[in-house]
């Protein structure tokens, strides 16, 4: 079943936002549940719905991380910038959009609608995206916002030799 949606419609009139943001929702929180209805409409909504939240941060730690594992060195060997294009290429990587090149390419001909679809390595992507962090972290999202779950489990499955996310997080469980 799929979540309702008819809530964030009537949170973004509520909040005179073009958009919904995590970033501009939490100051207004206390005004949006003053509104015990839509309080209520965004709270059962949330609870059905997949949110997906892409925080820069933990990607940036991983890749000072593997730098300094390679004893490269801040300011000398690397800066900000390299860690924001290796934090955005990880970005794309890991999103649904970046697991594309696990599969067959006549998978990616079955469908995509892109008459040029060849370069699907983060790099690409991030490439077409606008070769930002910002345009990485926008495409990884909306990569996501793409795939329902169970599309998500039969890409990582293609990602992960035919074994699903569930069968990665326990092994031999039998959770797929």
């Amino acid at each position: 079943m799929d979540a309702s949606l008819a809530w964030v419609g009537e949170l973004r009139a509520f909040l005179v936002k073009d958009e919904l943001k995590y970033k501009w929702f939490v100051p207004e929180r206390h005004r949006v549940r003053s509104n015990p209805e839509l309080w209520e409409r965004v709270e059962n909504g949330v609870h059905q719905a997949e949110i997906t939240i892409i925080d820069p941060r933990s990607y940036k730690d991983f890749a000072i991380a593997e730098l300094l594992e390679q004893q490269a060195i801040p300011g000398v060997d690397f800066d900000i910038q390299t860690v924001n294009e290796m934090s955005g290429e990880y970005i794309i990587e890991w999103s649904p959009v970046g697991r594309i090149g696990a599969f067959s390419l006549d998978w990616v001909a079955d469908n995509t609608n892109f008459e040029d679809a060849t370069d699907f390595t983060s790099q690409g992507l991030k490439k077409r995206a606008g070769g930002k962090l910002r345009d990485a972290v926008v495409l990884a999202a909306r990569s996501h916002a793409m795939v329902t779950p169970s599309e998500l489990n039969e890409i990582l499955a293609a990602s992960f030799s035919g074994n699903g996310l569930d069968d990665q997080i326990f092994p031999g469980q039998g959770y797929d």
